[in-house]
């Protein structure tokens, strides 16, 4: 992720690109996609707003999104853990607000972590959560599935049991995570 200049609107935003190695990778390259796709059909103030998606020859598929100026929820709890219970319901408040947005519209996180959750200036507050990384969401009813049955996408340490068991993620997992 880079930052960069969207020079026609003279914005700066964040720049995703795919790793070289996975650019030509059609089911890389389509999951990609659809993580463009899921967060941008979000429009959630506690989701990073994508703003586009396409192929550049030179460099591969890429997206855009608002950049974020704050820090991950990883980076908070190192420097301070145990957070205060007040900003501990603050932040997971609305982590479960995004959450209920993405559920609302049949997508499934599938990668709740503190990694993927970044506290930012919002609402006046230094403690607005942007939730990001829909990289391994979980389609929208009525999509190709991009998973096989039984393979395990996520992170480990945060994953629900069933999803470790290669069962199919839901809601539910997403809140456990």
């Amino acid at each position: 992720v880079y930052e960069a200049r969207q020079e026609d609107l003279g914005r700066r935003v964040a720049l995703k690109l795919l790793l070289p190695e996975y650019a030509t990778d059609p089911q890389v390259v389509a999951r990609f996609k659809r993580e463009a796709e899921s967060a941008a059909a979000l429009g959630h103030p506690n989701i990073v707003q994508v703003t586009d998606f396409g192929v550049d020859p030179a460099h591969g598929a890429f997206l855009v999104m608002e950049l974020l100026v704050g820090e991950p929820l990883s980076a908070a709890l190192a420097r301070q853990s145990p957070m205060a219970p007040d900003r501990v319901v603050h932040i997971a408040r609305q982590v479960l607000d995004a959450l209920a947005a993405a559920h609302a519209a049949g997508i499934v996180h599938r990668d709740l972590k503190p990694d993927n959750v970044v506290l930012v200036p919002l609402a006046g507050t230094s403690d607005g959560v942007k939730l990001l990384d829909f990289g391994i969401a979980k389609p929208v009813k009525g999509r190709a599935q991009l998973t096989q049955a039984g393979t395990v996408l996520g992170t480990p340490r945060y994953m629900a049991p069933e999803q470790a068991e290669g069962k199919a993620a839901t809601a539910t997992s997403d809140v456990y995570s």
